[in-house]
């Protein structure tokens, strides 16, 4: 009986290496390490790099685009109207709270021409931002748009456009301030 107890023990010890042989052959080594996760490639998705952000002094275009560059750290190109006249006579080049810069309208082009940036977003459809000042580019920059009549959706496409979160939120706030004064 003693016997029997020993071969079912040795049997059992068998057993038991087989399975170990046998996962420690089909299991990878690295089991500790995280698996590496691949975002997948979205060619609608382009980040801050790069990307200089224009509009037109209004109200709605320019606390989008102030709210993007807060978010951001972009450079600001913004199209001023002479009240008078309703031209856009004046291009302010704004690179953070203290580096502003006054240039003639017809400098625009060269500004977003620039060799520094690769892309620019305008913000603002034509009563924001006539066309033609939307089509100056010379070299091959990317040219992203949020010219909805919708201020709330052109803040969330700007979110996800940029992959920059808290735009939409900022934003939100701003805008509803604006359009409720009583509630400051």
């Amino acid at each position: 009986m003693r016997k029997k107890s020993i071969i079912l023990l040795v049997i059992a010890i068998l057993c038991a290496l087989s399975i170990v042989a046998i996962l420690t052959l089909t299991v990878p080594a690295n089991l500790d390490k995280t698996p590496e996760v691949k975002q997948p490639k979205d060619e609608n998705l382009i980040g801050t790099e790069g990307l200089v952000i224009v509009t037109g002094n209004f109200a709605s275009s320019r606390l989008l685009a102030e709210t993007i560059q807060e978010s951001c750290g972009l450079p600001l190109i913004l199209l001023n109207q002479d009240p008078e006249t309703k031209k856009f006579k004046t291009v302010f080049l704004i690179q953070g709270t203290d580096q502003v810069k006054s240039f003639e309208i017809d400098k625009l082009k060269d500004l977003i021409n620039s060799s520094k940036y690769k892309g620019a977003l305008f913000i603002g459809n034509d009563k924001y931002l006539p066309e033609k000042y939307k089509n100056p580019l010379e070299r091959n920059l990317k040219v992203y748009r949020l010219d909805d009549d919708d201020w709330l959706l052109n803040a969330e496409k700007a979110e996800k456009l940029l992959k920059t979160k808290g735009i939409l939120q900022k934003f939100k706030s701003h805008y509803m301030l604006r359009q409720n004064p009583r509630q400051r």
